[in-house]
């Protein structure tokens, strides 16, 4: 995982084109945290969704144990720790961190943040020593993050293997949706994507905020992840709650290798459209507007002699067709096999 000063490059090059600079602002905070405590092995790290606000009440553990998340063993100084984490404000989680605040400092019960530990930890021997007691294998911090999550992210193959094979649901989420596959995608663990797949894990499974694992996958630049994914059935046009699909998402962070892999996929074998003419094709303005940005010909022509326009016009996709236009499309261009971009838009444009 890079540095966090590493990412602060990263966000400032390449975040350009978001189009609203306050969710900007709380997705770039968000996921530099996240990058400096998936550094620094902490447990409340699991993907957060853009722009979500940290709930403050206490979670529960999810198991079938059915025990509650206790606050006793946890200072105002920790609960504060972990509000700012989940915020994502980097500086206040610096700023504990340079006092007395423990960096894997939990929500959970004494028992059960033992077992999470000993999961994060890798430590098999232990893990399997609370799973002969009473422990629940689907036991939960206040933040609904599991054994299962927690060695899915630090890419521990034994204990996901083992969890998997005694009967830990692949498709748990925490609290804000997120499966182990969303974690794993995030985290770049490629071989734990791969086992959780094919123990059944639901490639298209949503979070609250709509993001897949390929949408997290997709941010994140994990091109061979994405692969994976994709292989598995997991759908390129998927849109998250503010519209964004895997490839607006590719698109924005930079990420041209997997905006490639989701192109290939996108055409499944046939003429390959550009980048653009796709956008129009699947009505995704998100994508066409950060295309279009990024100096796109409004105009360009595909192989077959049709612009974006046509493409849009031909589905009826008006609100890409609108986009286009805006954007100085010309009405008037003849695809090669002849007709203006009127004749095929009728009464829509």
């Amino acid at each position: 995982m890079p540095k966090s000063t590493v990412a602060q490059d990263e966000w400032a090059h390449r975040w350009r084109y978001r189009l609203d600079a306050q969710q900007t602002t709380i997705l770039a905070s968000e996921f530099l945290t996240l990058v400096y405590l998936f550094s620094k092995d902490e447990d409340e790290a699991g993907p957060t969704d853009p722009g979500q606000s940290l709930d403050n009440s206490q979670g529960h553990c999810s198991g079938h144990s059915g025990q509650a998340a206790g606050q006793g063993n946890m200072t105002d100084g920790n609960a504060s720790f972990l509000r700012a984490a989940r915020a994502g404000n980097l500086e206040k989680v610096l700023e504990y961190l340079k006092g007395s605040t423990d960096i894997n400092t939990s929500n959970a019960t004494d028992g059960n943040a033992s077992f999470l530990r000993a999961a994060r930890a890798g430590n098999l021997e232990k893990v399997l020593e609370y799973l002969k007691g009473s422990t629940d294998i689907n036991t939960s911090n206040a933040n609904g993050l599991n054994a299962l999550h927690l060695a899915s992210k630090e890419g521990h193959v034994n204990i996901v293997t083992e969890l998997l094979k005694r009967g830990a649901n692949v498709d748990a989420a925490t609290k804000k949706g997120n499966t182990a596959l969303h974690i794993a995608s995030l985290a770049g663990q490629e071989e734990i994507v791969k086992i959780l797949v094919q123990h059944g894990a639901k490639v298209n499974v949503q979070s609250q905020k709509g993001n897949t694992a390929l949408h997290i996958a997709s941010l994140a630049g994990q091109e061979e992840i994405v692969k994976i994914l994709v292989q598995h059935g997991a759908k390129v046009n998927v849109q998250s709650q503010d519209g964004f699909t895997p490839l607006a998402v590719a698109l924005q962070q930079g990420h041209s290798e997997v905006v490639e892999v989701l192109l290939e996929n996108d055409t499944r074998g046939k003429v390959k459209l550009p980048a653009l003419h796709i956008a129009a094709k699947k009505d995704d303005t998100k994508a066409a507007a950060l295309l279009l940005q990024n100096d796109h010909n409004v105009d360009g022509v595909s192989k077959s002699g049709f612009t974006p326009l046509h493409i849009a016009a031909h589905y009826g996709n008006t609100n890409v067709g609108t986009l286009l236009i805006q954007k100085g499309a010309d009405l008037n261009f003849k695809a090669r096999v002849g007709g203006s971009t009127v004749k095929y838009c009728g009464e829509e444009c």
